[in-house]
This record gives structure tokens, C-alpha cells and sequence, in this order.
């Protein structure tokens, strides 16, 4: 069970890494991000990952969560912040049944990096990445908790609550 959560792990950073579009050098004369201008890009929004036929959603109240239909017996629950470098980092745990018991692992605290191009477009980077990715256009994070049921669902059935 251990290695499937490793693997939803896997597809999660290889979607997130490069599901999105075509990278690029770090903009010239980019600068950190507002802060508050990328809070409000993922606030209520789910990231679509398409590997796993899920996503992870940015809650409005700091809280997130992850579901991936390729592993649909496994629900991730924690939080999430911008720091003041307009860094966006999550902390969440993936929960699974085992047997009689819950078992959980997390994945630490994970950050990508947001800088603004002088032309005012917003890039960021994940970590030891060195591409960067425009996030003008970005289809793969969309309005809404896109997979609020399945979640729900999943968590009740663990005694979690979402």
C-alpha cells in the first residue's frame, strides 16, 4: 500500500512539473510575486492532475485537499499558505485503508516559487526544478473543489473529515 501512495506521488510531481505547458528559463528581470496576487490565483481552485485523473484543491480557508481517480481508495487532507517570498506551500497527508486501520503518510511541506515578468505575467517554478511555467492561460487550474464528492466520499468512509 506504502508504494502506491509513493506512486500518486510520483504522478503528482511529474503533472505538476510538466502536465502544464511548455517551460522556460526563468523570465529576465523577473521579481518575486505579490503575495496576495497569488493567493487569489489559487484560492477556490483546483490543480487538475491529469496523470491520475484528480487534482488538488487550494481551499478559501487555508485547508486542501487531493483525490486521484487512479488511486481512488486514497484521500489527502492539509493546508496550505503563501509565504512572504509569494512562495505557495501545502503540507498534506495521504490517508488509506490497510486492513482493519488508517494508515497516513505525508508529504512534508512542498513549495513552489512565484516571480512576476516585467511584462506583469506570473511564473513559477516547483522545487529543484529549474524551468519555469507561464502560468498565463494555465488550464489546469480551474474554479471550484472539482472533486469535492469523491473526496467526501473517501474520507467518510476512512472516519476523516474533510
Amino acid at each position: 500500500m506504502f508504494l502506491r501512495v509513493l506512486l500518486v506521488n510520483a504522478a503528482v510531481v511529474t503533472v505538476l512539473a510538466h502536465g502544464i505547458a511548455w517551460a522556460d528559463p526563468k523570465p529576465r528581470g523577473a521579481k518575486a510575486a505579490d503575495p496576495n496576487r497569488v493567493v487569489e490565483l489559487y484560492r477556490g481552485k483546483t490543480q487538475i492532475w491529469n496523470v491520475c485523473g484528480g487534482g488538488l484543491y487550494y481551499g478559501t480557508n487555508g485547508q486542501a485537499s487531493a483525490w486521484c481517480r487512479k488511486h481512488k481508495h486514497i484521500v489527502a487532507l492539509g493546508t496550505w499558505r503563501v509565504d512572504r517570498n509569494a512562495r505557495v506551500c501545502r503540507e498534506i497527508i495521504w490517508h488509506w485503508p490497510e486492513g482493519e486501520s488508517i494508515r497516513s503518510k505525508s508529504d512534508g511541506v512542498v513549495c513552489i516559487e512565484h516571480v512576476v515578468a516585467p511584462d506583469g505575467s506570473i511564473w513559477r517554478s516547483w522545487p529543484d526544478e529549474s524551468e519555469w511555467w507561464s502560468m498565463s492561460g494555465d488550464r489546469g487550474l480551474l474554479k471550484g473543489d472539482r472533486f469535492k464528492s469523491q473526496k467526501k466520499r473517501r474520507a467518510r468512509k476512512m472516519g476523516l473529515k474533510l
